[in-house]
């Protein structure tokens, strides 16, 4: 069974994580990326036809409930081709065929994370903290080898590991609020591993020791706030809490964290945690959600002017800052469907810039080009270079940086070999750097639209063509 027939497209394949595919009613597998063949070592010429229990014994026990609905289910037992163990967590969402594709029944999306790794980290950091707790008792020797064992641990680990400390202790009888701001105010990054450090954008983690608090986790984030009243409440303890938090570049980041507090006479006076990066995760969790939405929105209408422009404000901002599509009409014209950004007064310059600035349609680069080849443009960073050969004139360059491109994807729709219309995505204000992934989600929608556009235009034809039969008659 092929990728689209499935309605899942080819972006599952540059996955790290596994995307497998099941029948909902045989358990058997019809889909694997190469990312299940990474993680269980199965080639897909061996993984299809397989039951999803001969990897993941506890897959879909009863207690762990259906495939009805999208859920999450956390450690669970896995085995590799070899007949190692690994630990796995699974997020399922059921899935339907696409419409025509040949193929009946109900399946489920079956994604897997690798996360034993993450269980040696979490409990290498349990042993930590009961190796700190027992200090005071150890001998010099013990002391120096509980040390290097951890030291040594912490080097190799692929997970994030660190240590905050605070400036002054924080007593645990003020309130909530009274201890988070104050965590903001002395908290203070004193140790982490290398691996933490890649996670913000360094390469070492001596460039990031000495960050404060409010400098990686921002305070301006409700969830953020929501995360430290979870951590007091658990009594400064606290397992896979969700954070979103900024890089080095200042581009969101998703972590899911485990963290324990040190009191000491009735005041917090460090945190020592683990964290793992869920970036990747939460974009294919959205990707599979919005693709679900549009197609929803392309079956129900062959109003497809009107379906183009609700798939444009639906994919702001969850895929882009700016959505704009284009559609060629038959004269060879070009109509904007739509100018999608959540500020309107941008949107008023975008229209502003465009009235001024019309497209020249024998442009070697950009929307012209696409339209006229068919072959996508994919622009992972736009430089003012790039802006200052671009514009025509001092006023367009002025234009175009109050715009603030930082990333950009252009793809064509096209069905049946022709060339339909354009789907433009841009990052601007949110700092995203478009990645393979995105060019391939922004293809695999591209190819959904061109679908529902060319239907729509067949049916305007068939109908018209009754028409003029009838009043021929």
């Amino acid at each position: 069974m092929e990728p689209q027939d499935l309605g899942i497209g080819s972006l599952f394949e540059v996955m790290r994580d596994a995307a497998i595919v099941a029948d909902a009613s045989t358990r058997r597998i019809v889909f694997w990326n190469s990312g299940a063949t990474q993680i269980f070592g199965y080639p897909p010429s061996e993984a299809l036809g397989m039951s999803v229990e001969e990897i993941v014994p506890e897959f879909l026990k009863e207690e762990h409930g259906d495939y009805t609905g999208s859920h999450t289910l956390l450690d669970l037992a896995a085995v590799r081709k070899t007949g190692d163990e690994i630990r796995v967590e699974l997020s399922l969402s059921p899935i339907e065929p696409v419409r025509g594709s040949g193929n009946e029944g109900r399946f489920v999306l079956v994604i897997v994370r690798d996360i034993t790794e993450r269980k040696r980290t979490e409990e290498a950091l349990e042993r930590r903290v009961e190796e700190l707790a027992a200090q005071l008792e150890a001998t010099p020797a013990e002391l120096a080898e509980s040390e290097e064992r951890y030291r040594s641990f912490v080097e190799q680990s692929t997970e994030g590991i660190w240590r905050f400390e605070l400036e002054e202790p924080v007593p645990t009888d003020i309130p909530e609020d009274e201890q988070i701001s104050r965590f903001y105010r002395y908290g203070y990054l004193v140790e982490c591993n290398d691996a933490m450090a890649r996670m913000y954008s360094y390469e070492r983690a001596e460039e990031i020791v000495g960050a404060r608090l409010g400098d990686l986790l921002p305070r301006s984030v409700p969830e953020n706030m929501e995360y430290l009243r979870s951590f007091v409440r658990s009594g400064y303890r606290l397992n896979d809490a969700e954070s979103e938090e900024v890089d080095r570049g200042g581009k969101i980041k998703y972590f899911v964290n485990n963290l324990t507090g040190i009191v000491e006479r009735g005041s917090v006076v460090r945190v020592w945690g683990t964290q793992r990066d869920v970036t990747e995760r939460r974009r294919t969790d959205e990707t599979q959600r919005f693709l679900a939405e549009a197609s929803e929105m392309f079956s129900s209408s062959l109003d497809y002017r009107e379906t183009l422009a609700s798939v444009a404000r639906l994919a702001v901002p969850t895929l882009a800052d700016w959505c704009v599509v284009d559609v060629l009409e038959e004269d060879g014209s070009v109509e904007r469907l739509a100018v999608e950004h959540e500020d309107p007064e941008k949107v008023a310059l975008a229209v502003k810039l465009q009235e001024r600035y019309p497209s020249d349609p024998d442009a070697p680069s950009g929307v012209p080009n696409v339209l006229r080849t068919g072959r996508p443009e994919f622009y992972p960073e736009v430089t003012d270079e790039m802006l200052e050969t671009a514009a025509r004139d001092e006023e367009y360059l002025r234009l175009l940086r109050e715009v603030g491109f930082r990333s950009v994807i252009i793809v064509p729709m096209v069905a049946r070999g022709r060339t339909l219309g354009a789907i433009i995505l841009v990052s601007a204000e949110s700092g995203r750097r478009y990645g393979e992934m995105d060019l391939r989600l922004t293809g695999e929608l591209a190819r959904r639209a061109a679908l529902a556009v060319d239907n729509a235009r067949l049916y305007e034809e068939a109908q018209r063509e009754i028409a003029e039969r009838e009043w021929a008659a």
